[in-house]
């Protein structure tokens, strides 16, 4: 039962660390997965969808919603009609460089999953 309460105490703290990060910078924390995700080459709307774990619907309500922001463009290649790229916008650019001020303020049990969940999952691991 000790496991269970720290567990809800952990999430607690997560849930409220996010609407500080989403209060600030003012994405969600998912919009802003997004931008990094693109920021880091992941421009395709398929790998979008495999790298964030969302479903295709998601990810396209996603940019939707980020194109409405002003932050990326949707870009169809002329040799391939199908294929849908996203791409940053100098505002969504802007918006990265920003957010390298902006910290999140998580406990210390959080920062330590991170930093471990980081060693095994790197942005740079294209498919």
């Amino acid at each position: 039962m000790q496991d269970l309460c720290s567990l809800r105490s952990l999430i607690t703290d997560l849930q409220q660390a996010e609407e500080e990060f989403s209060r600030t910078i003012g994405l969600t924390m998912c919009q802003a997965s997004m931008i990094c995700a693109i920021d880091h080459g992941y421009d395709d709307l398929r790998q979008l969808q495999a790298q964030l774990s969302l479903t295709p619907s998601r990810v396209t309500r996603l940019v939707d919603s980020l194109e409405h922001k002003g932050l990326v463009v949707r870009h169809r290649p002329d040799q391939d009609r199908r294929a849908v790229s996203v791409k940053l916008t100098e505002e969504g650019k802007q918006l990265i460089r920003q957010s390298g001020d902006c910290h999140l303020r998580l406990p210390k049990d959080i920062e330590d999953l991170l930093m471990e969940r980081s060693k095994e999952k790197s942005w740079t691991e294209h498919t």
